[in-house]
């Protein structure tokens, strides 16, 4: 069904540029919006059914409104085709508007999720060097428990002598 629909944009466009009488051409174009609309909706319709993901659909409406531009270009003077070509532009100026809301969320997303990793590693950070605090001061007990004299800790541990008399 998708493929006839670019067909019958063809023969309606082949049947316009040989109409006979201004009204048959008025006639002709009345078709155009509810053809158009028809394309537009197939693409959606196949992209909700998932036979097409999001960016082949919004491709598939640019290449229709690419064509339509092209077999009518020439006929702005009709409303029809006027309304057609402002349409296409809005719609992909809408789908790509839609697709940075789409990536911006996204990247919102990463950025908040990056963000709790972060707070996540310095709270383990912290933890950590708590507990390498804790080791040290146990250690500097320890070995002040043997009785070593604080600069051999010191020299031990590689600290410096204030660093072992104030923890220890």
């Amino acid at each position: 069904m998708v493929i006839l629909l670019p067909m019958h944009a063809l023969k309606l466009r082949k049947q316009i540029a040989t109409a006979r009488t201004l009204e048959r051409r008025k006639e002709l174009f009345r078709e155009l919006p509810a053809l158009h609309a028809e394309i537009v909706e197939a693409i959606d319709r196949a992209q909700q059914a998932g036979d097409i993901v999001p960016g082949d659909a919004a491709e598939a409406g640019k290449l229709m409104g690419r064509l339509f531009t092209e077999l009518y270009k020439g006929y702005e003077e009709y409303e029809e085709v006027k309304f057609m070509i402002d349409f296409d532009e809005m719609l992909r100026e809408h789908k790509y508007l839609e697709e940075l809301r789409i990536h911006a969320e996204e990247a919102e997303q990463r950025a908040e999720e990056a963000e709790k990793r972060n707070r996540e590693s310095e709270k383990r950070n912290r933890e950590s060097e708590k507990r390498n605090r804790e080791v040290m001061r146990q250690s500097i007990r320890n070995f002040k428990a043997l009785g070593l004299p604080d600069e051999q800790i010191a020299a031990a541990m590689g600290l410096s002598l204030e660093e072992v008399v104030s923890i220890g």
